[in-house]
C-alpha cells in the first residue's frame, strides 16, 4: 500500500504548517563487534545516537512562527508529522524564496536527536482558508 498526502500537516512546537513538500530521514551509525580471537563477525553495535532530519517547504501567508527560532539556537522545537513524534529538534536551515507575481516559499531544515515515537498514519485534514 502506498501512502500519499492531499494536505501535508507538520506540527512544530504547537503550530501547524500546511507543507508542498515534506521529506523525513533517518541515520543511525554502526560499528563492527569483533570478539577476542575473531577476524570476522556479523555483529554491529550502534556507534552514535539516532539523527532525524525533516526537510519540508511551505508558502508564507503571514507571520511565520518558525523565524523566530533564527536567534533562539538553544531553544528545541518539538514536532509531529504523520503521526511520527520528536521532542526536541532545532532549526538547522532557514530561507526564502520569491519571484514576481509567485507566493513566497519557505524552505526548512530541522534536525532531531531523539527516537521518534508513535508510528507513521496517514492523516487528512483539510486546508484552511484565507
Amino acid at each position: 500500500m502506498f501512502y500519499t498526502y492531499k494536505n501535508c500537516v507538520i506540527s512544530l512546537s504547537g503550530h501547524e504548517y500546511l507543507a508542498n513538500r515534506a521529506s523525513l530521514s533517518i541515520d543511525s551509525s554502526t560499528d563492527a563487534k569483533y570478539l577476542e580471537g575473531e577476524k570476522e563477525t556479523r555483529n554491529y553495535t550502534p556507534s552514535n545516537n539516532v539523527k532525524s532530519n525533516l526537510n519540508f517547504s511551505y508558502y508564507l501567508t503571514g507571520i511565520d512562527p518558525l523565524k523566530a527560532y533564527l536567534n533562539e539556537d538553544c531553544l528545541p522545537i518539538s514536532g509531529n508529522f504523520g503521526g511520527l513524534e520528536a521532542a526536541s529538534g532545532y532549526l538547522t536551515e532557514y530561507n526564502i524564496q520569491g519571484q514576481s507575481n509567485s507566493p513566497i516559499v519557505v524552505n526548512a531544515n530541522l534536525v532531531f536527536f531523539s527516537d521518534l515515537s508513535e508510528a507513521f498514519l496517514p492523516t487528512f485534514k483539510n486546508a484552511q482558508s484565507f
